[in-house]
C-alpha cells in the first residue's frame, strides 16, 4: 500500500480526504496526520511514523493510539490527554498549540499544532495535527 514511502488512493478511502491533500502532506518533512473524532488515524505520513518508531504510516490508520505499539503511546496519561486535546479542537472549532517532551521516546522536543479537520460541508469530522521537529 506504500509506492516510494508515500501511500497511495487504496489507504484514503474517506471521501473527505482529498487526494491533492494526501498528496501534499506526503511530501513535506515534518509529521502531520489526521484522526476522526472517534480519535482513529485516518491519515498519517511517513515522518509521523518515524517519529512514532513504527515501520510504515499504514500502522496508525483505523487506530488509536492505544492501538499502536510505539514507545510514544506507552504512557495511558499522555494518550488520555492528546484525546482530550483532539474533542476540545473539534468541539470548540479552535486550534491548540503546544510543546511536547517525551525523553523516554524522543530524544527532543517539538511543538505541536492541532486544528480542526472540516468536509466538504463544512462540518468538523477530525482533528488535523502538525509536529515541528526541526528549527530550519
Amino acid at each position: 500500500m506504500v509506492k516510494g514511502g508515500f501511500m497511495n488512493d487504496d489507504v484514503h478511502d474517506d471521501n473527505y480526504l482529498p487526494r491533492i491533500l494526501t498528496n501534499i502532506l506526503d511530501q513535506v518533512p515534518d509529521p502531520y496526520f489526521i484522526k476522526d473524532l472517534d480519535s482513529m488515524y485516518i491519515y498519517a505520513n511517513l515522518p509521523t511514523a518515524k517519529l512514532a518508531g513504527l515501520r510504515t504510516p499504514n500502522d496508525f490508520l483505523h487506530r488509536t493510539e492505544y492501538e499502536l505499539c510505539s514507545r510514544l503511546t506507552e504512557n495511558a496519561d499522555v494518550v488520555k490527554e492528546w484525546q482530550l486535546q483532539d474533542k476540545q479542537v473539534s468541539s470548540s472549532k479552535k486550534g491548540l498549540s503546544m510543546l511536547e517532551v517525551h525523553p523516554e521516546a524522543v530524544s527532543y522536543p517539538y511543538i505541536v499544532k492541532k486544528m480542526p479537520f472540516y468536509d466538504n460541508n463544512n462540518q468538523c469530522v477530525g482533528v488535523v495535527t502538525y509536529a515541528k521537529t526541526r528549527l530550519c
